[in-house]
């Protein structure tokens, strides 16, 4: 990922992706404080990351790969945790499928990132389970 101003941002799961856990959650650590995110979501990874945009925003998900990407809006806390629930439906034809995620954020009018106040996640990387 791109680092923030609080530094690398770090994109988890509270739990492993099991099919039908209603508690599953992405969290974001140094996301910048109470601020909305984008997190994105898709079938294929740019794991070295590209900067499609070229603002010098690293970007790991393989949007061209795979166009049917998904993407959610997060917000974080006042200390710049943000945590995202996505409930998985329990559909036995989606496991084993793996997914790639990943966070953006604007530090505008917090901090001067160079060169356009944008900063995104680790990659990670989720192969759907049955419990």
């Amino acid at each position: 990922g791109t680092p923030g101003c609080d530094g690398e941002q770090a994109l988890f799961a509270n739990q492993p992706p099991f099919l039908g856990s209603a508690d599953f959650a992405l969290i974001t650590n140094n996301a910048p404080p109470s601020a909305p995110g984008l997190l994105v979501v898709g079938f294929a990874a740019d794991p070295i990351g590209s900067d499609p945009l070229g603002i010098g925003l690293l970007v790991h998900i393989d949007l061209v790969a795979a166009p049917n990407f998904r993407t959610y809006n997060m917000v974080s806390d006042a200390a710049g945790l943000a945590t995202l629930a996505l409930p998985l439906p329990n559909l036995p034809g989606l496991a084993g499928i793996t997914v790639h995620a990943q966070s953006f954020w604007s530090w505008a009018g917090v901090c001067s990132l160079p060169p356009a106040d944008f900063s995104s996640s680790t990659l990670l990387s989720l192969t759907l389970q049955t419990l």
